[in-house]
């Protein structure tokens, strides 16, 4: 999709992948949450032991998800190189979303 030069397709399905997988393996309403909904509600889970994601990882993907939103809603145009690189942040984000149990067994 960045190589055809469709930045909002791509948004679209790269916020799509981490809302499913935050859905699936948090068991956190993510498809349904609004951006502002879900971080909150990560945050609130994370602060409650639920889960063990690293600040690095929830702020990487507050900042994803809200540049995701301006493409969008409001025509923002991230030249290629972000959005390539969003990618790469999308996939660190993705392997820092554990639930607390998988990273104490990865931790072992």
């Amino acid at each position: 999709l960045i190589k055809e030069q469709k930045i909002k397709a791509f948004y679209i399905e790269l916020t799509n992948i981490i809302r499913r997988y935050i859905e699936a393996d948090l068991n956190i309403p993510a498809l349904e949450s609004t951006t502002d909904e879900l971080l909150t509600t990560i945050t609130d889970f994370n602060m409650a032991s639920k889960l063990a994601i690293d600040k690095e990882t929830i702020s990487k993907l507050s900042h994803l998800l809200k540049e995701a939103d301006l493409v969008k809603f409001a025509k923002y145009k991230p030249d290629l190189a972000l959005s390539q690189s969003d990618r790469l942040v999308a996939e660190f984000i993705l392997n820092g979303l554990k639930p607390k149990e998988d990273k104490e067994e990865n931790d072992v």
